[in-house]
């Protein structure tokens, strides 16, 4: 009889125990589980490797400035254009 690879190792030792006949007589062992392992990884204790430049970013960022200097100058333009006809006035 074969057994699949997985067995719980303690309950097949309580399994084997309880079909003999003379198993009023003994005790019961307790095998306890193994725990599983753990493992931490370890982190790189260099300084960050750079990350790559995004593109998208970069591109939104140049974007918004080009936005502000055109409102900034066309505010200024508009400025220059009221004070010049209120001056005519």
């Amino acid at each position: 009889m074969s057994l699949p690879p997985k067995v719980n190792k303690e309950n097949f030792r309580l399994l084997d125990l309880s079909s003999d006949e003379e198993s009023e007589d003994l005790q019961l062992e307790i095998i306890p589980s193994r725990k599983k392992k753990i493992t931490r990884r370890e982190r790189s204790r260099g300084p960050p490797k750079p990350s790559e430049p995004n593109i998208g970013a970069e591109v939104q960022c140049a974007l918004r400035w080009a936005v502000r200097g055109t409102l900034l100058l066309w505010l200024l333009m508009l400025t220059w254009i009221c004070a010049a006809l209120y001056d005519q006035e």
